[in-house]
């Protein structure tokens, strides 16, 4: 039984930016020691299913609502050894996970709509392989089961705006409203703080997030457990006269680097065809002297500091040729035409 007052509120908060990624992982010797807390009689490896998921973040949810990191970090205490349902229905048969391990990450290059660094909580969580479960393992490994959800309860939910309790002070301001705050447009949402108890996370089919389906994957520049620093990653390949092992931290970190310049590299491709196009038309309003074929071997081999220059040069050579005319006599032209041999 829960019991509910205006102290204590049950949540079930659903992720708003993330669609969960439920990530099927080894069993290492650290795992099966974590695991087997919870066991009467320890389990073998091979008895085990494992697996990763993220349980919610600090980004506003579509609830308006968010945890604040500092309530993050106390549900990752709370978490510990709850277990996975499915769609909240608190029945001893639908139980069909556990959580063992919690670790709240954080990706210091990203912000979240309140200006705070992003963090979220993720969890390792384990099942048997049994028969029983052989379906539910199926789906997850398929990619069907991996939404998820979490049912907990909070002491204090502040307003964003004004900085009262939403529940207990008397706060005026609606959630997800826009007022007027230093010049400025700030959308309400409340901020839940003090988390008291944690009671399970459940698998469900249609979460309350705006891009139902989508699949998402983020990697972290810096986690909780260690820092981890770009310059020193790369210093430390670079220097490495044998096989290097990167930890996680350093392994997303040249992951999340590495899709950055693709993009840019991508983008700078595109660039470089429109200057080609440009100088190409140019060339042509120019006089064409230099046939386009030949035109186009060699702009291919120029950078984009020299494309640049030659479209420069080109713009420069065409106002040259171009003569403003009138396209009206002057009228002491007119003035001086003979038109004797028009008269009757």
């Amino acid at each position: 039984m829960i019991r509910k007052s205006k102290r204590y509120k049950r949540r079930r908060f659903f992720i708003e930016d993330i669609r969960k990624a439920i990530v099927p992982k080894p069993i290492s010797d650290r795992d099966l020691e974590e695991i087997n807390r919870f066991t009467r009689s320890p389990l073998k490896a091979e008895e085990l299913y494992t697996f990763s998921l993220i349980l919610c973040d600090n980004e506003v949810d579509r609830d308006f609502e968010r945890f604040s990191s500092k309530a993050l970090e106390a549900l990752a205490a709370l978490f510990v050894g709850k277990t996975g349902i499915f769609d909240h229905d608190a029945k001893s048969g639908n139980q069909a996970a556990r959580i063992y391990r919690t670790q709240v990450k954080q990706d210091p290059t990203r912000t979240t709509s309140a200006g705070e660094p992003y963090c979220m909580l993720t969890a390792d969580a384990y099942m048997l392989r049994n028969k029983k479960q052989e379906e539910l393992i199926a789906e997850i490994e398929a990619g069907i089961k991996k939404e998820v959800s979490i049912g907990c309860s909070v002491r204090s939910s502040i307003c964003s705006i004004c900085g009262k309790d939403m529940r207990r002070e008397g706060c005026t301001h609606q959630k997800g409203q826009s007022y007027q705050i230093n010049g400025k447009q700030e959308t309400c949402h409340a901020i839940l703080n003090d988390p008291t108890d944690a009671y399970e996370w459940s698998f469900v089919a249609i979460p309350a997030q705006k891009n139902a389906g989508v699949y998402k994957q983020y990697h972290f520049a810096c986690e909780s457990t260690g820092h981890s620093d770009l310059p020193g990653t790369l210093k430390k390949l670079k220097n490495a006269s044998s096989p290097v092992t990167l930890t996680p931290g350093e392994a997303s970190l040249l992951t999340n680097r590495l899709t950055v310049l693709e993009e840019l590299s991508q983008a700078g491709q595109e660039y470089q065809k429109d200057l080609q196009r440009e100088i190409l038309g140019l060339n042509a309003q120019a006089g064409g002297e230099i046939p386009p074929k030949l035109v186009q071997g060699i702009l291919k081999k120029l950078d984009l500091s020299e494309l640049k220059q030659l479209k420069e040069s080109l713009e420069c050579r065409i106002h040259s040729r171009v003569e403003c005319t009138s396209q009206l006599l002057p009228p002491g032209e007119k003035e001086g035409k003979d038109n004797r041999f028009f008269k009757l």
